[in-house]
């Protein structure tokens, strides 16, 4: 369950058809796609930049493997998807697709700053897969000292470095370098239904799988605003 009375803060009018954008392996990245299951984007990044200019909107991932640009080339890729800048959004998964998402970067839905913070985002049925498995004790450990820190060996599945109404459930992530599911500077937080595991083991931070850190109101109100409730995590 999500927190209770657990909603967004805009009054968007999730649901409309004109509202639904796709995304598919076997989609293009160009104007006119994504408007259906027949035309949809190739990127979930691309999906997620353009609907900052169309809040409001869902973004229904189709069945496939995903991965961030310049994967396995590199070992200071970019995210998957960048959040900055990130308002009422949902993303999910279509009907009961299979969606997974690998990254060897920064992260797979990464970013946020005090000054754009992300805001009513949600996050749901997907599976986000990081590179542990692939990284030795050694390897991690001769790198533990790099300044600055190599992404490949700290990226985090979920990291929303500031933002309010964030709303993340029913996804697995598993195998990141830092955390699986993190919100920094956040408000209004719920992490539901999550099966999170075998996270930060090569990260010189020293975080944990789920985070809430230097949280920050953006009102007055005293009634219970952040939510870790009925998740599975472990390893």
């Amino acid at each position: 369950r999500a927190g209770p009375g657990w909603e967004f803060s805009s009054t968007c009018p999730y649901g409309l058809p004109e509202n639904n954008v796709y995304v598919s392996p076997n989609g293009r990245d160009t104007p006119g796609y994504g408007v259906s299951t027949n035309f949809p984007y190739a990127t979930v990044n691309y999906a997620v930049r353009q609907s900052i200019q169309h809040p409001c909107q869902t973004i229904f991932i189709m069945e496939g493997i995903y991965q961030n640009r310049n994967y396995g080339s590199s070992l200071n890729n970019n995210a998957l998807a960048s959040m900055t800048g990130v308002k009422d959004l949902k993303i999910t998964n279509y009907q009961d697709d299979k969606v997974i998402l690998e990254f060897d970067g920064v992260g797979c839905f990464a970013g946020g700053s005090s000054n754009n913070p992300v805001q009513n985002l949600e996050i749901s049925g997907v599976e986000i897969i990081g590179r542990n498995a692939d990284i030795s004790y050694a390897e991690a450990m001769s790198n533990r000292l790099a300044n600055p820190k190599i992404k490949y060996y700290n990226g985090h599945g979920i990291a929303i470095w500031a933002g309010h109404h964030i709303y993340v459930h029913d996804i697995i992530v598993h195998h990141c370098p830092g955390s699986g599911i993190r919100v920094n500077k956040g408000d209004y937080v719920t992490f539901s239904k999550n099966v999170v595991f075998s996270n930060t083991w090569w990260t010189s931070s020293a975080p944990s799988a789920i985070v809430l850190a230097t949280s920050i109101s953006i009102d007055t109100s005293n009634e219970y605003k952040m939510y870790i409730v009925d998740n599975v995590v472990y390893d």
